[in-house]
């Protein structure tokens, strides 16, 4: 349908200015900051890049936004604002709509959960802007739209509060670099149901669930748990809590500015390096 050729262009444009990025890296012999051990072991294994010139600095998610949200009132006004039905509780999944971000695993996890238990009391959220390649998704979303919300973008200012809100957030990538909306779900005390994969395991660590992004069976047993056993939930949002604390704005501004310094000795030595080669001529 008409819809493929849409999420075939917008798959090329992704993979054409990640290439063009890199092709101006190398141009330029740039230094690099990863923001994940993941992704620098990426770099170093698929870019003929000096490891000395590839650097770690985690990112990390502003924790006066992003933070536990205790008064049930302004989690209510929160989902009411997104037409989010108060009367059941809800995992929640925030993303651009796009295939890389396994959107439709997540949908597919979810139903099959509640074909195999009916009577099951939870709603699905997924919020975020459409990308590319979202009809699939949509199309099966929508024949459960009375179990499945989309909200479309969500202002930042709410956000807190539909993650506390939440029994679990939902962050099934087939790839991240970071996974940022992972940390700030930790940050406000929430569970995570992650893809066992890249960036996410060092990120989440024991701060949830993780399940293999491919497997929609293993995504729905993990649902499963969380929804049933309320103390390994209790258990894991207080374990996400303090797993978020491994990460601070702080930390990465001061070893994002080690990372310059670095670079500026690097090339104060290269040239005085150069000055005595030149008088020794």
């Amino acid at each position: 349908y008409p819809n493929d050729s849409l999420a075939t262009l917008g798959q090329k444009m992704n993979v054409a200015n990640a290439k063009r990025g890199l092709r101006f890296v190398k141009r330029k012999d740039s230094d690099i900051i990863a923001v994940s051990f993941s992704t620098r072991d990426d770099v170093l294994r698929d870019c003929n890049i000096s490891p000395a010139k590839v650097h770690m600095v985690y990112e990390a998610a502003n924790k006066q936004k992003f933070r536990c949200i205790t008064d049930q009132e302004d989690i209510q006004m929160s989902r009411a604002k997104y037409h989010i039905p108060l009367d059941k509780p809800y995992l929640f999944c925030l993303s651009t709509l796009e295939p890389r971000k396994n959107i439709e695993n997540t949908i597919d996890a979810f139903i099959s959960m509640l074909k195999g238990n009916p009577r099951i009391n939870l709603n699905l959220v997924v919020g975020g802007r459409e990308g590319w390649g979202v009809h699939s998704f949509f199309e099966t979303g929508y024949t459960f739209s009375d179990r499945i919300i989309f909200t479309g973008f969500i202002d930042d200012k709410d956000l807190s509060c539909l993650y506390s809100g939440a029994l679990a957030f939902c962050y099934l990538s087939f790839y991240e670099g970071f996974g940022l909306p992972a940390l700030e779900a930790m940050c406000c005390g929430t569970p995570v149901i992650f893809g066992r994969n890249s960036s996410l395991i060092e990120v989440v660590g024991k701060g949830g669930l993780s399940a293999d992004p491919y497997d929609v069976d293993d995504i729905k047993n993990k649902m499963e748990v969380l929804y049933y056993d309320h103390e390994l939930r209790r258990e894991k949002g207080m374990q996400a809590l303090r797993e978020s604390l491994r990460f601070s704005l702080r930390k990465t501004v001061i070893e994002t500015l080690r990372v310059y310094e670095d670079i500026i000795l690097r090339g104060s030595r290269s040239i005085q390096k150069q000055g005595i080669s030149d008088d020794a001529c």
